[in-house]
């Protein structure tokens, strides 16, 4: 009786770890979050001209995510997450005060989950998708966001 249970926890523990092991993992993970991400090697005149079209376009034309995924598409051909939270666990944790162009910046309510994303493009600027203006500039420095402000990431390194 001994031996039996003792084989069906090892094939239990076994099994848990190849399981484990053997997970797999979006592409466009770009390593732990718990070391900070190196400068990022973004083409700045491509990514800005990919940007440029799409200001000014309505907010029920592209919502946050879908205007970020859509720009590192025609960028890179990475495939983001359209889903703003998905986004923020996938991509490496960056300082605020280390975020290069071409960065995520999130933004949160409650303090914990992220409801908005934009794309910053230097000097405490941002791309994103706006309910009110559309696709516009923000400041991180503005009231509203600043306050809000829950943290940057990095897609391409």
């Amino acid at each position: 009786m001994k031996l039996i249970l003792i084989k069906k926890l090892t094939f239990v523990t076994l099994s848990f770890f190849l399981l484990v092991n053997c997970a797999s993992y979006p592409r466009y993970t770009t390593g732990s979050s718990s070391y900070p991400a190196p400068e990022t090697k973004i083409d700045k005149v491509k990514m800005t001209r990919i940007i440029e079209p799409y200001l000014g376009q309505p907010h029920s034309k592209y919502d946050c995510s879908a205007l970020v995924r859509e720009i590192y598409l025609k960028y890179s051909g990475i495939k983001l997450p359209s889903d703003t939270k998905k986004l923020y666990r996938l991509v490496k944790k960056v300082e605020k005060e280390k975020l290069s162009f071409g960065d995520l910046v999130f933004f949160t309510e409650d303090g914990f989950s992220p409801f908005h994303v934009g794309i910053y493009i230097g000097n405490n600027r941002f791309v994103h998708s706006s309910s009110s203006k559309g696709v516009t500039i923000s400041s991180l420095k503005e009231r509203y966001y600043a306050r809000r402000f829950l943290g940057g990431r990095r897609v391409v390194q």
